[in-house]
């Protein structure tokens, strides 16, 4: 009897454990493991941020601004989406990782990069929530190495 009980304990356990961590209950979660499990971790509102993408001086730049409802995904990522750019990505276990925009891609000398607010990005571009940001500005630079 003893046996039964304790398999029973475990199996609630587990499945309480298992509808935190895979299930509808994942909002209840820390969101640092939310972000870790990847979860998507934005939070709701509409947000308008202006775009810019540098191309530097390969062709003519991108400004633009950009409004995201309160179900749409904010990202640094997904803001060139909605601008409709064409882009060439390589995804990877971190996220994902722009090489091109506009047929602009990175080579031996330039590679892409963003800023939010004028601050250097820290994580992949699918990563970062730009209303967690409180992002009013979203800039892609073709920088030199």
């Amino acid at each position: 009897m003893k046996l039964i009980t304790v398999a029973g304990v475990m199996l609630i356990a587990t499945v309480i454990i298992g509808g935190l961590i895979f299930g509808p209950f994942n909002k209840l979660l820390p969101e640092s493991l939310r972000r870790k499990l990847g979860y998507d971790t934005t939070t709701t509102g509409v947000i308008t941020a202006r775009l810019i993408v540098d191309f530097n001086g390969a062709r003519v730049n991108v400004n633009t601004t950009i409004t995201f409802q309160e179900n749409e995904t904010a990202t640094a990522y997904s803001i060139l989406i909605k601008a409709n750019l064409t882009l060439k990505i390589k995804e990877y276990q971190q996220g994902i990782y722009i090489e091109g925009i506009e047929g602009v891609t990175q080579n031996a000398t330039h590679f892409w990069w963003y800023q939010i607010n004028g601050k250097d990005g820290t994580v992949a571009a699918n990563r970062l929530d730009l209303r967690s940001y409180s992002a009013w500005l979203v800039s892609w630079i073709f920088r030199r190495y």
